[in-house]
């Protein structure tokens, strides 16, 4: 999977573009949350100008999170990264 971040055009017009957002979430023992998480954050970010992409992280989750994960990645602004460990504090 290859993780691409992207700057977008920024612009002092207040009618130009805003830029490309990328918000990064981690993900840890809270698979019930993140459908809802995932349509809020997504309800939100569609509201921006830019554009948007979506970064979700799964920190290698002892919960059903992959299994979440995977079918929300099939979603065009999302990217989902799984770390075979956990990277946490």
């Amino acid at each position: 999977m290859v993780l691409r971040i992207s700057r977008g055009c920024l612009s002092r017009s207040r009618n130009g573009p805003l830029g490309k957002i990328t918000p990064v979430i981690a993900c840890y023992r809270d698979a019930q949350a993140i459908p809802f998480m995932y349509k809020r954050l997504k309800a939100v970010c569609a509201r921006i100008r830019g554009g948007y992409e979506i970064i979700l992280v799964n920190d290698c989750s002892p919960d059903n999170a992959d299994e979440i994960l995977a079918e929300i990645a099939e979603s065009p602004q999302c990217v989902v990264i799984r770390h075979s460990r956990n990277c946490g504090s």
